[in-house]
């Protein structure tokens, strides 16, 4: 008797353990596990038994461990993971899309994650660069773009169909003055749409698109690419996003109440982002209206001391919202006040021969 109900015992130990491992041979199953214990927060099973080899190579444990723990802990509600074919050459890859509704204290947000997974001995793992990805845009903020390229480049290489980083490397190519305006928009233009024909729903491609365009000076298109992103947004982020771009785009082109619109539009969402109070004094010093306009880059600068260090403005921001309130207070005659924010502004981006100018008129 004793002998049946071990063996009894045994043969519900296997069931168990068949029921809670996973088929590493299917691509689907493999995603459905890891996003369950995604938000059961298991990182230790997820990088130890899902991340491909080689992200472990450039991420180590503690490192994966740290970035997930510092993710906000969000509630699912709900989640819709899809196969992908686009772009896709390769049998050794295969591409999810992974729609989901989210809940974290009273707030229900809709996020679009796209992931990729690569077969090594027959089994699927997740390539897992998000914290590199992250490193990138640390040095694309703080105007490090040479070092972004190349961490960027370093991904695409292990990941060709993360469309994120093509969009990325767009950004910081657009940025880095180092390189000929030439060489740098065909580079932008490759990126960019290799980006959106890998993931054609995601909002912030079309961002870049536009973003593009300005550069080479077609307004139109500019136009219509941020209006099309709009519509793919599914979150008030995103939104907020394309507001402010679209407030600036129509700044850059005198059409004021326009540009007023889309910067109310984000203030009803955010009222604590100091971009969108830069942007409205943007908007009132492009009109000469410099008092309003220093009162509103002042409200930036307070927003921008109060917000979190994920919520800030970059430095190159920074340094903007330095170099205008000190260009209207030099307008204002207040030399003083003029000559202390741009002091600022140069000690963020030291070669900036606009700020250098304008602090010499000041002297």
């Amino acid at each position: 008797m004793k002998n049946i109900n071990g063996f009894i015992f045994f043969v519900l130990i296997l069931i168990i353990t068949s029921c809670n491992s996973t088929d590493f041979t299917n691509p689907e199953e493999v995603m459905k596990q890891y996003r369950k214990l995604l938000h059961e927060h298991n990182y230790v099973k997820i990088y130890d038994e899902f991340i491909s080899t080689k992200s472990k190579e450039l991420v180590g444990k503690d490192e994966f461990l740290k970035y997930n723990s510092d993710q906000k802990k969000l509630q699912l509600i709900d989640q819709n993971i899809e196969s992908m074919e686009v772009g896709l050459k390769s049998s050794s890859f295969r591409r999810f899309r992974v729609k989901e509704t989210t809940k974290i204290n009273e707030d229900t947000t809709h996020f679009l994650n796209y992931y990729t997974l690569f077969l090594e001995d027959g089994k699927w793992k997740i390539i897992w660069l998000f914290s590199l990805a992250n490193q990138a845009h640390i040095n694309t903020s703080k105007g490090n773009y040479n070092e972004s390229i190349k961490v960027l480049n370093e991904i695409v290489e292990i990941d060709p169909f993360d469309g994120s980083s093509y969009g990325n490397l767009v950004w910081a190519y657009g940025l880095d003055e180092s390189i000929s305006k030439e060489s740098r928009q065909n580079i932008m233009q490759k990126n960019v749409k290799i980006a959106i024909e890998l993931e054609s729903d995601e909002p912030l491609h079309y961002n870049t698109y536009a973003t593009y365009y300005q550069f080479i000076g077609n307004t139109d298109l500019a136009t219509y690419y941020f209006e099309k992103g709009l519509e793919y947004c599914t979150n008030l982020k995103d939104k907020i996003t394309f507001y402010d771009n679209l407030a600036s785009h129509n700044i850059s082109q005198k059409k004021f109440k326009k540009a007023e619109e889309y910067i109310k539009n984000s203030l009803k969402i955010d009222e604590n982002d100091p971009f969108i109070w830069l942007q409205y004094g943007l908007l009132y010093s492009e009109q000469d209206k410099n008092k309003e306009a220093v009162s509103y880059f002042e409200i930036a600068i307070e927003k921008n001391e109060k917000a979190k260090n994920t919520e800030k403005l970059t430095i190159s921001n920074q340094a903007s919202l330095y170099y205008e309130i000190g260009g209207c207070l030099y307008v204002l005659n207040q030399d003083k006040r003029a000559k202390e924010y741009l002091i600022q502004a140069l000690a963020l981006t030291p070669n900036d021969s606009r700020i250098q100018g304008l602090l010499g008129l000041v002297d």
